[in-house]
């Protein structure tokens, strides 16, 4: 479960001190520097053990640093009471009273499961999103379930694939048949209901050792459990309809990124995807499963576009603000997005006007002059304003971010480097300001080696060490993420 809550400084010390102010780099568009406040998200796993059979709770919030979300763990211990609605409810109430967020929830992200839904909406009041890669799984069980072919292949296949892990001989030979073949050894994955996609990865791996399969099967004797040409063709059928979901569960899984803006751009790819997938040359069952699928998607994604969230998430990424559907949502977004503008504005003047408080005492006669000095400037200047409202100016201002140039690519996350990027190639154009831009750079560096030649040698060798361990860190957690894209994501990390 995921909680989005606003930071404050009355949240406790260890959490306050991981959650940062950033400055973000200022576009063309915008008048002033903004400030990117970052904002904690809570991760709440319910999980049992295996070894004392307990119901464990643990809860870890995901901290926004630079524009990156990071993982840590704050609350874990034995639940003894059952997973009912009322008893989340409290755990979660619980835990966010402990870290004074309660009243600064934004969102609630959880799966479809009736006792979690009931604690969030009813027991808590919280808003809440159903999980939108198992909202996906469901609709791919759900298309599965309705063809007996489909399911018939798919059994057969879970049958073989379990002879292979039990049967050591029968391993063995699917072995020694793949090097024969001058291949890399690669093991049969088994469809588990608990996994993500775990239906793909298992018929892809069966369609991969093909060949190795059918000789196996052949040499122990077993061509009962062989797949016949039909089986290989709704496999094949199967795999380049699930192959689209895949990608998307993936994609909607990444903890390194922003995914709220792509929901609704990501659901309208995907339905096209399957729609352009050709089946006619695949058997009957194929082509009824992909309607049922593209069902199935429409069915359980038809309220997207109706979520203030979402489509203002999807208006405010440069990358989709004129990717909507349908215009009337579309409109209705940047309406909205113009009230909130012009609230902003509302406010900046009213903080202009707002006379400053100070403590300062002045001299009187430093007063008169400048007073004097500025006379004729204010005599002049004050009936000479600005004349658009906060409502036309902020329409100008929306309309000019809806007018520039579409640059990012789709499939580029919205981090802080690419601003950086962006900003840097924006003052290439500007030769002035680039070079301005660059002496304060060499600047900084310039003091920044000073620093370094008047460490101590002790100073030094632990600075060293220091990005040593930095880098071994960053090599690391790149093997880790290789690794994991590698590996089937399981439904724990899947709901984090």
């Amino acid at each position: 479960m995921v909680l989005l809550a606003q930071m404050t400084s009355e949240s406790p010390k260890n959490l306050q001190e991981e959650t940062n102010t950033v400055e973000a780099i200022p576009d063309d568009n915008l008048t002033s520097h903004h400030t990117i406040i970052a904002q904690p998200s809570t991760s709440k796993n319910c999980f049992s053990s295996h070894s004392d059979h307990q119901n464990d709770s643990g809860v870890s919030p995901q901290i926004l640093d630079l524009i990156t979300p990071e993982d840590i763990g704050i609350d874990t211990g034995k639940k003894e009471t059952s997973h009912t609605g009322v008893n989340l409810a409290s755990e979660m109430l619980r835990v966010t009273d402990e870290w004074k967020v309660t009243q600064k929830i934004l969102l609630a992200v959880t799966d479809n499961g009736a006792n979690i839904k009931k604690a969030v909406e009813k027991d808590l009041g919280w808003k809440h999103f159903g999980c939108y890669a198992h909202t996906l799984n469901l609709a791919v069980q759900e298309s599965i379930q309705r063809s007996e072919e489909v399911n018939a292949v798919i059994n057969k296949v879970k049958t073989c694939v379990g002879y292979f892990k039990r049967s050591a001989q029968a391993w063995e030979k699917l072995e020694k048949f793949q090097v024969q073949a001058g291949k890399t050894v690669k093991r049969p994955l088994q469809n588990v209901s608990t996994r993500w996609n775990s239906t793909y990865y298992m018929l892809q791996r069966f369609l991969e050792i093909r060949e190795e399969v059918n000789s196996s099967l052949s040499n122990l004797n077993a061509t009962a459990m062989s797949l016949t040409v039909v089986d290989w063709e709704l496999c094949e059928g199967v795999c380049k309809l699930l192959k689209p979901c895949e990608e998307v569960t993936k994609e909607v899984c990444g903890q390194k990124y922003v995914t709220g803006s792509i929901i609704i751009p990501i659901t309208t790819g995907l339905i096209s995807s399957v729609e352009l997938i050709e089946t006619y040359n695949h058997p009957i069952a194929v082509q009824m499963l992909q309607q049922d699928l593209i069902g199935a998607l429409k069915n359980r994604f038809s309220n997207l576009d109706r979520s203030r969230t979402f489509t203002l998430c999807m208006f405010l990424d440069p990358r989709f603000k004129l990717y909507f559907e349908d215009q009337h949502v579309a409109e209705s977004t940047k309406q909205h997005v113009i009230q909130l503008v012009a609230s902003l504005i509302n406010k900046a003047d009213q903080d202009q006007t707002r006379p400053e408080k100070t403590d300062q005492v002045t001299d009187p006669s430093e007063t008169a002059t400048q007073s004097t000095l500025w006379r004729h400037y204010t005599e002049k200047m004050k009936n000479i304003q600005p004349k658009g409202t906060a409502q036309s100016r902020a329409i100008v201002e929306v309309q000019r971010y809806l007018e520039e140039k579409l640059v990012m690519p789709v499939n580029m996350a919205l981090t802080a480097a690419d601003r950086a990027k962006r900003y840097r190639e924006k003052l290439k154009q500007n030769p002035e300001k680039f070079e301005e831009q660059r002496k304060k750079q060499l600047e900084r560096l310039k003091k920044s080696r000073k620093k370094i030649s008047e460490l101590t040698e002790d100073k030094k060798f632990e600075r060293k060490q220091w990005r040593e361990e930095k880098r071994k860190q960053k090599v690391k957690r790149n093997k880790k993420e290789n690794e994991n894209q590698r590996a089937t994501p399981s439904l724990s990390k899947s709901l984090s």
